[in-house]
């Protein structure tokens, strides 16, 4: 390995301090999971800063017991504040060291990717092959069953512990992380809150007058049937009880809603009459 002094940009007699800061800039800026990020550069980064640390470029230790800090403190604490860890692991505590630090205390980051389903696929689940390329020199291309269960919605993550990258090595394996997107439906929009899903049709003046009955299609490919009542406004909304989604993990199931787009004819005046009475 090269100087790990020029290395990190640092001299000997470097502080501690400013060996920290070096280090944490540099880790951060090539960290593998950075759009701009160097895995080789980071390892080197890591390893100078190890060797300094421990004051041995041959062999870096885990532990010392000098007057430099504990070099695995940093690199979980980079690796926290980058994945957004939680509460710092105990460290150097009057003058002696507290209990080692676990492994699984820090792992490499996360892998999401997203999988396309219909409307009907959502409401139903389903199961979808997947292929994806993990990071990391032990990764590579690979594939993956993922079954989404009834009442999947749009935005709906599943967590696979340890099927992420394996970047970094000696420390855990990330997650894979599988996410739902819902394609846009032809006739039903949903509103994944209330798991309703809702739809617009054309009503004819005459039918709004005087009432009519009507079908549509629902989810499960059955003709819903209902009336329009006589006297029907323009933007009147309908329910069909419980023909909606389905909340995920429950068995409550939302409602189905029609609003009711009432077509005013354009009559020309000096045919009115006329075109009134083609109208009804």
């Amino acid at each position: 390995m090269s100087n790990p002094y020029s290395i990190l940009g640092v001299t000997l007699n470097s502080s501690d301090e400013n060996i920290k800061k070096a280090y944490r800039k540099l880790a951060q800026k090539y960290h593998p999971d950075k759009p701009d990020g160097n895995t080789e550069k980071f390892k080197e980064i890591n390893a100078a800063y190890h060797s300094i640390i421990s004051g041995s470029a041959e062999q870096p230790q885990p532990f010392t017991t000098g007057r430099r800090p504990n070099p695995m403190d940093d690199f979980n604490d980079m690796f926290r504040k980058h994945m957004g860890g939680g509460n710092p692991r105990p460290g150097f505590k009057g003058g002696g060291w507290s209990e080692p630090p676990k492994q699984e205390e820090y792992k490499n980051p996360d892998l999401t990717i997203q999988v396309s389903s219909s409307l009907e696929e959502a409401f139903a689940g389903f199961t979808r092959h997947v292929n994806y390329e993990v990071p990391g020199r032990l990764g590579g291309k690979t594939f993956k069953d993922i079954q989404f269960p009834a009442g999947a919605y749009h935005g709906l993550k599943l967590r696979y512990n340890s099927d992420g990258p394996r970047i970094i090595e000696n420390i855990p394996a990330g997650d894979l992380l599988v996410e739902l997107v819902v394609d846009s439906h032809d006739i039903w929009i949903p509103n994944w809150n209330e798991q309703s899903i809702t739809t617009t049709i054309d009503v004819s003046l005459k039918n709004a007058m005087f009432g009519t009955s009507h079908q549509i299609e629902d989810l499960e490919n059955t003709m819903l049937e209902f009336q329009i009542p006589g006297g029907t406004q323009h933007g009147t909304r309908l329910r069909i009880r419980e023909r909606g989604l389905i909340k995920f993990k429950k068995a409550t199931r939302g409602h189905a809603f029609i609003i009711l787009n009432v077509n005013i004819p354009k009559l020309d005046k000096s045919k009115m009459e006329e075109k009134l009475i083609d109208v009804f």
